[in-house]
Parts: C-alpha cells; structure tokens; sequence
C-alpha cells in the first residue's frame, strides 16, 4: 500500500520505462505546455484528451501507465523529471488534467494562475460545462504543485469520471468531446491573448512613469559616487 506521495524516483526504482511505462513529449514550440501526469491505464482516455487539445501547435508531456499500479500514481507535489523540468522552465503557463471520481458530469478546476483559470472557466461555460472551484489544498498558492512553477503559474482542471465518459462513450460522445476539446482550446488562446495584452498595458504604465522622472535620472549613471566611494 502506497503511504507517501509517490514521486519519480519511486517509480523509476519499482518500474521499468518501456515496459511499466512510457513518456510522450511533443514539444512544438508553444509558451502554453498542457501535462497529463496519471495518464494510460492510471486514467483512461485522458492522454488521448489532452493529445486533443494539445493538437500540433500546443507542447504536451504525458505519463503513460500501462498498468493500472498505485506505486505508478505520481504526485503532482512529486513530479520532477527532466524532460517535464525543462518544459516547464520554458513555459509561461501549463494546463494539467487529472482525472477524479464522480458519479456526475463536473469539472473542479484551481492553480495559481488566475488570469488563465478565468479565460478556461469562461470559454467552457459558454459550452455549457460549470467549472467548480478545486477542493485540492493550497492548489491557488503553493509552487511543490508542478504546474505552478511555470513562471506565470498554471491550472489543473479535474474532469470526473461521469465526464470523461460523456467524452468517450456513448451515441453523442464525438459531439462532446469536440465541443470541450473546442472549449479548452478557446479558453488557451484567450488566455494568451489576454496575457499579452496585460503585458503590454504594464509596459505603457512603466514607460509613462519613468517619462515622469528628471532626464538626469534617466539618462545618467545608476549610481552616484560619495566621497570615499572610490576605489
């Protein structure tokens, strides 16, 4: 029985990569990364989803369980691997999707990220999807969560075991997996387009307060000599 987060290097010590496991990277090039870190057997259909999403333009990193183990059910405090480490250093935001039980379509969404969790909780409710607030600890806060490194923060959306399913299966599940799969899609380019737009508003108000300061500020030396200062 698993006690303690389970973490990498618990995984490479009891399992094998290409056996036990693999890990799919596609890396594009986008500022965005999406991760599906309890993928394969561990949550059925969620890498397939997130592939989806991801499409070709969007990074993707995907652990792939090819069992369905407990000792394979990494922590997201637990997640540090190279390729995932490098991917995040590199990115400004990351989508994580975990799968959660649930007898009921829902989605629990949370992370640090706020500008980026309100552009995804928007597009999908347009889409009819309600997006509850996530009821993970310190998930809006701590950086241990891996998606929160990204250096503008990330967000985890929790899709239900009901909802996935409404995804796969089912006479109208292509319908609705287009749809959601549409709807995240949506919420990450408005996200991007919002960002940027926030970068620039920052920039015109740092540039119209430094206009404010004396030339000699401005164009001077950073750093005046007192006496005594000299070398």
């Amino acid at each position: 029985m698993v006690s303690r987060p389970v973490s990498f290097t618990d995984v490479v010590l009891c399992a094998t990569q290409g056996v036990d496991y693999e890990i799919r990277v596609r890396e594009p090039g986008s500022a965005v990364a999406i991760v599906v870190l309890q993928g394969g057997e561990l949550s059925p259909r969620l890498v397939e989803l997130a592939e989806d999403i991801a499409g070709d333009e969007i990074n993707l990193y995907a652990f792939v369980a090819r069992e369905n183990r407990p000792e394979l059910r990494i922590s997201p405090l637990g997640a540090r691997e190279a390729r995932l480490d490098s991917m995040l250093s590199r990115s400004t935001a990351v989508l994580s999707l975990v799968r959660s039980a649930g007898g009921e379509p829902a989605i629990r969404a949370g992370g640090r990220n706020e500008l980026f969790l309100q552009e995804l909780s928007r597009a999908l409710e347009i889409r009819g999807y309600a997006v509850l607030p996530s009821k993970v600890p310190a998930i809006g806060a701590s950086p241990a969560f891996f998606f929160n490194r990204a250096s503008d923060g990330g967000v985890q959306l929790e899709l239900s075991d009901a909802l996935c399913e409404d995804l796969h299966g089912g006479t109208e599940c292509g319908a609705n997996r287009e749809a959601f799969v549409e709807a995240v899609r949506t919420g990450l380019r408005q996200y991007v387009a919002a960002a940027r737009s926030d970068l620039g508003r920052t920039m015109d108000r740092f540039e119209r307060a430094t206009a404010r300061f004396p030339a000699e500020i401005r164009t001077g030396p950073g750093r005046r000599e007192r006496n005594g200062d000299r070398p």
